[in-house]
């Protein structure tokens, strides 16, 4: 809830509780006073009654005797009766007047018990009663001023005077009972003014919670109007934006608004339909640095919803910036680093793959000819007789062995038989097939397997091959030139074989036959007769 809502509701419950207690003492006071009222005027009334009842003879007698001593003497005036003939009969001191008429209305005699009444201004005031007309005993209320100024509250109690059983006179008793009237307004209003002032006092207490609220607040607090005039503020925010006081604030307080664009960010804050956290603002401080600030703000409204103003908290959020940029700058460094070790990673990587497939390469190659060695040869050769097994396919083995080439090395150098191998391996790569497998398996030793390849046409292969090689001259390392020739030993697949060493095992037969024939020539290893 908003504290501003939180204010005007706590004062609205104090307000309603005020009216709450108002309204019950009222309805207590006004119960009991009239219950207290109408008790008295029942007591009045009953003692009229009793009065009236005992001594209405006696009352009559006195009166007739005052009215015939009126008529001897002319200038005698009515309220000249002597009380003191009455009193022990009237009782006078528990009414303030009593009036007597005769049959027709005609007021007789007026006995007071205060100077302040006179028989006209009662006759005035309270002319004929009802009684005469309606023939009953009757009361009413009713107020009388006097001269000197005083007011009174009267109860006028009228009643037949009866006779032998018949109706002669009427009397009028009037008591004052002003007291009782006086006692509860008096009252009552003692109980509004405490009231009142326990509601003021309230208030007081209510606001001044909030405001000490504000101005202890560990958070900047302000109030800002809707043109753009700053209200208040509390000490949190002058001493966060390097004002020596709240005073001192408010006296640039324009000087703050307008170079922070603040009104302008506040309504855009306030004009937002959901209300969710602050505006995260850089407010501008007194000698011209900036500070982190997280903004909120609740519009306070009238009664008829127009902006009042509009509540302002304001957290210094310049710690959690700097951290958050701290922790930013820490990130881009570690992702920084990160990246450069995944780059270094990534590198070594591929230079340990490329390495593994040099070490491969290496392991699987002749390092002098580039052709393949004796394992890579073993490895895909074996590939090939289980390809040709499964689908029974035919395929041939050639091998080439350089005749005298010990002479080479011994007569020329190791580094002229290395150009003669070159020259060996390049002139059989240049006649092989792209599916042939090439290699030196040892010394001056190659062999060339021919997958899906007959007997007759590898025979071919190796007799053209045996021509060119016999037709190249080699140039050697000091410029001499030589021929070379070869012998070669071709075999093919049979059904049981199941290793290459069973082609090897043939192949070296017709290539020893080959040299022990003379040399430079092609023979052909004849397959072993099948078992019975």
């Amino acid at each position: 809830m908003k504290l501003s809502d939180l204010r005007v509701r706590i004062n609205s419950y104090i307000v309603l509780g005020f009216l709450t207690l108002v309204t019950v003492f009222g309805v207590t006071l006004v119960t009991h006073q009239n219950a207290l009222y109408h008790s008295t005027v029942d007591k009045l009334k009953k003692s009229v009654g009793i009065f009236h009842q005992l001594n209405q003879a006696r009352f009559l007698a006195l009166a007739q005797t005052a009215d015939a001593d009126a008529d001897a003497d002319a200038d005698a005036d009515a309220d000249a009766v002597p009380m003191s003939g009455l009193g022990d009969v009237l009782k006078l001191e528990e009414f303030l007047f009593i009036r007597l008429y005769d049959a027709q209305g005609k007021p007789l005699l007026h006995l007071f018990n205060d100077s302040s009444f006179t028989s006209e201004s009662v006759d005035a005031k309270f002319p004929a009663p009802r009684v005469t007309r309606e023939q009953q005993s009757w009361s009413e209320e009713n107020i009388y001023l006097t001269d000197p100024p005083r007011v009174y509250a009267l109860v006028v109690y009228s009643t037949p005077v009866q006779v032998t059983g018949q109706r002669v006179a009427y009397i009028d008793y009037m008591y004052d009972v002003s007291a009782y009237k006086n006692q509860f307004f008096y009252l009552t209003s003692m109980i509004i003014v405490f009231l009142l002032l326990t509601l003021l006092m309230l208030a007081l207490i209510v606001n001044l919670l909030f405001s000490r609220f504000y101005e202890d607040n560990i958070q900047g607090y302000f109030q800002i109007s809707p043109d753009g005039r700053l209200l208040n503020v509390n000490s949190v925010l002058a001493s966060t934006l390097g004002y020596a006081s709240k005073k001192a604030l408010l006296g640039e307080a324009e000087v703050f608004v307008r170079s922070n664009d603040l009104l302008t960010h506040i309504q855009h804050i306030a004009a937002r339909a959901v209300a969710g956290p602050g505006m995260e603002l850089l407010l501008r401080c007194r000698l011209g640095e900036v500070r982190w600030c997280e903004v909120s703000v609740e519009p306070v409204r009238s009664i008829r919803g127009e902006v009042l103003y509009h509540e302002c908290l304001v957290s210094d959020i310049s710690d959690k910036k700097a951290k958050e940029a701290a922790e930013l700058k820490y990130l881009q460094a570690t992702r920084e680093i990160n990246r450069q070790l995944e780059q270094k990673v990534a590198e070594r990587t591929q230079a340990l793959e490329t390495l593994q497939k040099q070490t491969d390469l290496l392991a699987r190659t002749d390092t002098l000819t580039g052709l393949s060695n004796r394992r890579d040869f073993y490895d895909k050769t074996q590939h090939e007789l289980s390809r040709r097994k499964r689908l029974g396919c035919e395929a041939a083995l050639v091998m080439i062995d350089i005749d005298f080439f010990k002479r080479v090395n011994d007569t020329y150098g190791h580094l002229s038989g290395d150009e003669v191998l070159k020259a060996m391996s390049h002139v059989a790569q240049s006649a092989n097939r792209a599916t042939d497998i090439l290699a030196r398996i040892g010394g001056e030793e190659f062999a060339i397997f021919m997958p899906d390849t007959a007997l007759t046409d590898a025979l071919q292969v190796a007799e053209r091959l045996r021509l060119a090689l016999a037709n190249t001259t080699v140039t050697l390392p000091e410029g001499q030139h030589i021929q070379i020739t070869v012998s070669m030993g071709v075999t093919s697949t049979q059904p049981n074989d199941t290793h290459i060493d069973d082609l090897l095992k043939r192949v070296d037969t017709a290539l020893y036959q080959a040299k022990n024939t003379g040399r430079n020539r092609v023979c052909q290893a004849y397959p072993p007769p099948l078992a019975n």
